[in-house]
């Protein structure tokens, strides 16, 4: 019996490990009302989401919950720049992922309009 129980426990151990990697989640931002620059119009709602599955998460940013930018961020490359237009601006989003042990745990976006920033995305 203990020599069932020394290789069931490190087989378990390992599938829920293996399939916690395949869990896949989703993380909203809060919404930030922004003036765009050189603009009279009305305020934009900006806000991020990351779909997440353990080791590869994609960043999606809306601007009027219209997607504007999208990417691909991982436990390799924890920072990426995404870039996508809304309404004849640029808009660029600096995005970064906090590592906990091969673990990602938290987003960050820094986002710009025309090379201006306008908001910071914790999510």
């Amino acid at each position: 019996m203990k020599k069932f129980n020394r290789m069931i426990i490190p087989m378990i151990m390992f599938v829920s490990l293996a399939t916690a990697g395949c869990v896949s989640t989703n993380t909203t931002s809060r919404v930030a009302l922004v003036q765009p620059p050189d603009s009279n119009s009305a305020k934009w709602s900006i806000s991020a989401k990351a779909s997440t599955n353990g080791f590869n998460d994609i960043i999606s940013i809306f601007i009027n919950e219209q997607k504007v930018a999208e990417g691909n961020i991982s436990i390799m490359t924890p920072r990426k720049n995404f870039t996508g237009t809304y309404k004849g601006k640029k808009i660029d989003a600096e995005c970064m992922a906090a590592n906990d042990v091969g673990i990602m745990t938290g987003h960050k976006c820094t986002i710009y309009i025309d090379s201006n920033k306008v908001t910071e995305l914790s999510f």
